[in-house]
């Protein structure tokens, strides 16, 4: 398996974690609300991203979390998964500004600064992405499985 489909799996895997839906949840088909001023379920946006990303539709998942971080600006997962598309994109300017967002709400999520290493890596900003990973690993090493 490659990075990137890693990358891809553990994304998802982290939505999931962060908000606990239950599998019935992610397999129900909802229609989403099409009106502006109506208002969306943090499980509305989930259910939308993870179906985008399924479907390897980085544009539209760009716009839904563009959408969402504008919704929601001190939400972690709209800001993360708007990276993750950037990333998809190799928008990795973009990506590093999404992501960046995502750590001051959430610093302490392994996989985000595993991404912003990605990004930086990406732009050859090799101490960055250094920095970067050596604190996805510590995080990653303190979580209790």
């Amino acid at each position: 398996m490659n990075f990137c489909m890693r990358l891809k799996i553990i994304s998802c895997v982290i939505f999931l974690q962060i908000f606990f839906l239950p599998v019935s949840v992610l397999g129900q088909e909802q229609q989403m609300p099409n009106e502006k001023s109506e208002t969306r379920s943090e499980a509305d946006w989930l259910r939308q991203s993870i179906l985008l990303g399924d479907q390897q539709d980085w544009m539209g998942m760009r716009n839904w979390h563009s959408e969402w971080s504008k919704a929601e600006p001190n939400n972690f997962a709209a800001w993360h998964g708007l990276g993750v598309a950037n990333i998809n994109l190799n928008d990795f300017s973009n990506a590093i500004k999404a992501l960046q967002k995502a750590s001051q709400i959430n610093p302490e999520d392994s996989s985000l600064w595993g991404n912003i290493g990605l990004s930086h890596y990406s732009l050859k900003n090799y101490v960055e992405a250094a920095s970067a990973f050596r604190k996805s690993i510590q995080l990653n090493s303190e979580q209790d499985y």
